[in-house]
C-alpha cells in the first residue's frame, strides 16, 4: 500500500500561524506513520522573485523581508513539499494515484474569500471522495453568502467525515450538508508543549526576566495601548512587541512559552498561550468586516475552554492579569482524545 499523504493547505512565508497550523498537521500524519508532503501550487515564478526580492530588502534591513527568509527558512527545514506548476492553479487529477489520502486544512482553508481560484484544490476535487480528508478547516466568517451555497454543499458533500475547529463553521455545514460534524480543536493545541519544545528547547534569547508579549495583526486604539502600558507598569514587565523584530518561527515559540502575559487578536498566539499555559489577554481585530467577522474562530476557542474571561473587555475591569489553567487542561486532554478518534476513523 502507497503510505503516503498529502497536505493542502494555505502556503506562504508571511504568517506564522500558517506554518504553525502545517507543521501540526504534518506531525500529526506521521503518527499515522505516513510519508506526508505539503502540496503547493504556483502559477508562475513571482513566488521566485518575491523571495529573491526578499533577500534584497533583508540585507537593506527591512523588518518584513527578514521575518519572510526566516519563515522560509523553518519550512524549508520542516515542511517537506511537492511543487506543482499550474497556470490555472488547479491540482490534476493524476497526482490522486500518488498519495493514499489527501489533508484539507487546518487554517481558513474554506474561506470563500481568500485564494478562491484554489477552493477546488482546497475540497481536494482533484481526489477520489474516498481520498478525501478534512482535518480542522476554518471558514474564519460566521455567515455563508447564498452565491456560495451550491459550491460549498458539493465541495463539504465529498468528504467522507467533516469536521471544522470553530462552532459558527460547524453551524454552517450543518445547515448546508444537513451532515454530522465534528468540533475538533486546531492541529497546533493536539501536538502538546513537549512536542512543540523540540523546536525551540536548545535556543537561548536574551531576555528581560519578566515581559509582555504584544502580538497584534490589526491596529491598536490609543485607550488599548493605554491599557497595555498600565500592566507594564504596575507589573514591572517589559513590553516586547512581536512584529518590532524579526523573530523565526522557533523564537516565536520561545516567547509565548517564556512570557509573563501575552495580549493579542490572532488565534494561533491565543492558542499557544493555552498550550504553553501562559496567561493571555485577548482584544478584538476591528480594522475592517472581514477582521471582525474573523472573531469567530477565537471567540469559539476562549468559549471550548471556558477561557472567556480572558477577553479584554473583562480583564480590563480586573486588577489581575493570572490565570487558572487546570480546568482548561482537562478540556484539552479530553478535546486532544476527541482529535484522535476522528482521525483513526479518517484513516480506517
Amino acid at each position: 500500500m502507497n503510505k503516503k499523504t498529502g497536505i493542502v493547505t494555505l502556503y506562504g512565508y508571511l504568517n506564522y500561524g500558517n506554518r504553525y497550523q502545517n507543521y501540526a498537521v504534518q506531525e500529526i500524519l506521521k503518527h499515522q506513520d505516513y510519508d506526508v508532503k505539503t502540496l503547493v501550487v504556483y502559477d508562475s515564478v513571482k513566488p521566485i522573485m518575491k523571495t529573491a526580492l526578499c533577500y534584497i530588502k533583508k540585507i537593506l534591513g527591512n523588518i518584513d523581508a527578514k521575518r519572510y527568509i526566516l519563515i522560509r527558512k523553518f519550512s524549508k527545514k520542516h515542511i517537506p513539499t511537492q511543487l506543482i506548476l499550474k497556470r490555472n492553479k488547479k491540482i490534476p487529477a493524476k497526482i490522486s494515484k500518488e498519495y493514499s489520502y489527501f489533508v484539507s486544512g487546518s487554517d481558513q482553508v474554506w474561506n470563500p474569500y481568500i485564494r478562491p481560484k484554489e477552493r477546488d484544490n482546497f475540497f481536494l476535487k482533484f481526489a477520489d471522495k474516498k481520498q478525501r480528508i478534512c482535518i480542522s478547516p476554518s471558514f474564519g466568517i460566521s455567515e455563508l453568502d447564498d452565491a456560495f451555497k451550491m459550491e460549498y454543499i458539493e465541495g463539504l458533500n465529498g468528504f467522507p467525515c467533516l469536521s471544522c475547529r470553530e462552532q459558527s463553521g460547524v453551524d454552517i455545514i450543518n445547515k448546508l450538508t444537513g451532515r454530522k460534524c465534528e468540533l475538533l480543536i486546531d492541529p497546533t493545541l493536539a501536538l502538546n508543549a513537549e512536542q512543540w519544545g523540540k523546536l525551540f528547547n536548545r535556543i537561548e534569547m536574551e531576555l528581560p526576566k519578566h515581559y509582555l508579549l504584544v502580538a497584534m495583526l490589526g491596529n491598536v486604539s490609543a485607550e488599548k495601548k493605554k491599557y497595555i502600558a498600565s500592566i507594564c507598569t504596575s507589573n514591572n514587565f517589559q513590553c516586547i512587541d512581536v512584529f518590532e523584530k524579526a523573530y523565526s518561527p522557533e523564537q516565536v515559540l520561545y516567547l509565548i512559552s517564556h512570557a509573563s502575559v501575552v495580549c493579542t487578536d490572532s488565534f494561533h498566539f491565543t492558542a499557544f498561550s493555552i498550550n504553553f499555559n501562559t496567561p493571555f489577554i485577548v482584544f478584538e481585530r476591528e480594522d475592517n468586516e472581514v477582521n471582525s467577522n474573523m472573531y469567530s474562530r477565537l471567540a469559539s476557542l476562549l468559549k471550548t475552554f471556558s477561557l472567556e474571561d480572558r477577553k479584554y473587555s473583562v480583564m480590563c475591569q480586573k486588577n489581575n492579569i493570572s490565570c487558572s489553567f487546570e480546568f482548561a487542561n482537562s478540556i484539552l486532554a479530553q478535546e486532544r482524545e476527541n482529535f484522535k478518534k476522528y482521525i483513526n476513523n479518517c484513516f480506517k
